[in-house]
């Protein structure tokens, strides 16, 4: 039974039969959901597309507190969920934040479901056997480098210091009680101030007990893309370009040398490049924005939804919302009208303008490299 489950998940994987139904944009069902529970965050990085996205999009997509679902309304919408088995994610701003996190975690962990934490890593340490006590799956800390670099990045002084102690907690009550979860993966966010220390951070989270880094990409929207969007797809909702001030002087040759110099060495971590790009790529993805890389049919609608902070239900990260979980049901969101109209709508064109920096374009494309990257250069220790 449980190799059945496991060819029955990696089916819903990779074969997708919900996307034969393209057509009429239904779709079985998601694989990941994400809630964003709270824009607030104790950090403030200049790149932050939560920010970008309170601030920039139509003010009818803005989320206030006040207008967030209740803990009761999370739940109802979970439960009715769970029988699917989705993974759920719970990020922000600082999900940490977030007035009623354990006692939803709890409620998640009730239902038999995965659950990853995306945090910015202050409030770890202090949460640390709550994560165990709640047997939470996995959490991802963003990090932006050494201590200095890191701390300049997130405008607070400390912070790097605060991810150490967290992380040190959680592997010191991991060993104490035997246990192998939560993983921890330390997301490396890439930014004009830190690409030159990939390497250097990759020792420090090998040493410090994480189990995997994950060197991330950026996206973003470009000005070109977003003009053609906004003229060509107004009914999904008006952008604003991002401020590609983080990444524009992210020199990528050097960037491929250092990607290079981590590879030739073997590691104990687990190591994900994310999107993986090759050495050409890396170049196109920095130095010429309106080029496509990644996969030329997006499937992230049939897999993967998102519930903002004011309880909108999305499909990506463009501004468009099918539904609100405080008033609709997960059933009459799926498949509802609006989401079926948004799929129907991608099918037909493969991808929209502004998804041509779309980490999710490198997700379910069958890209075997960022499959193989999970393990490769990945020495397992004794």
């Amino acid at each position: 039974m449980k190799k059945l489950k496991e060819l029955l998940g990696n089916t819903r994987i990779r074969s997708l039969p919900d996307y034969v139904l393209k057509h009429v944009g239904f779709a079985l069902w998601p694989i990941d959901i994400t809630f964003y529970l709270t824009f607030s965050c104790n950090n403030f990085c200049p790149h932050c597309y939560h920010r970008i996205l309170e601030k920039d999009q139509a003010s009818g997509d803005k989320s206030s507190e006040s207008s967030s679902p209740s803990l009761s309304q999370y739940e109802r919408f979970i439960k009715e969920c769970s029988f699917l088995k989705p993974q759920i994610r719970l990020s922000g701003g600082e999900p940490f934040l977030y007035p009623h996190l354990l006692e939803l975690t709890d409620f998640i962990k009730e239902c038999g479901l995965n659950l990853t934490i995306s945090t910015n890593g202050s409030l770890l340490a202090p949460n640390a056997h709550s994560m165990l006590d709640l047997r939470v799956d996995v959490v991802i800390i963003s990090l932006y480098g050494p201590a200095c670099v890191h701390d300049r990045i997130v405008q607070r002084k400390g912070a790097f210091h605060e991810i150490e102690n967290g992380i040190r907690t959680i592997v010191a009550l991991k060993r104490k009680r035997n246990s192998c979860i939560p993983r921890i993966i330390i997301n490396y966010i890439l930014t004009n101030d830190n690409y030159l220390s990939f390497p250097e951070m990759v020792q420090w989270a090998e040493n410090i007990g994480g189990d995997t880094i994950t060197l991330t990409h950026l996206w973003f929207w470009d000005p070109q893309a977003v003009a053609q969007q906004n003229r060509d797809f107004p009914e999904f909702g008006l952008l604003k370009s991002t401020p590609n001030l983080a990444l524009r002087d992210i020199d990528p040759h050097v960037l491929v040398r250092n990607v290079d110099l981590v590879q030739r060495k073997t590691h104990k971590i687990q190591i994900i490049y994310f999107p993986l790009l090759g050495p050409d790529e890396i170049i196109t993805y920095y130095q010429q924005p309106d080029q496509h890389l990644g996969a030329r049919r997006c499937i992230i609608p049939w897999t993967v939804s998102y519930v903002f902070p004011n309880g909108d239900l999305k499909p990506c990260y463009l501004n468009y919302s099918t539904g609100n979980i405080k008033e609709q049901s997960y059933k009459q969101i799926w498949n509802g009208k609006k989401f079926r109209t948004f799929r129907i709508a991608l099918a037909k064109h493969g991808y929209f303008p502004a998804c041509k920096r779309c980490t999710g374009l490198f997700l379910f494309n069958g890209n075997k490299g960022y499959r193989i990257s999970m393990t490769q250069h990945h020495k397992r220790p004794d």
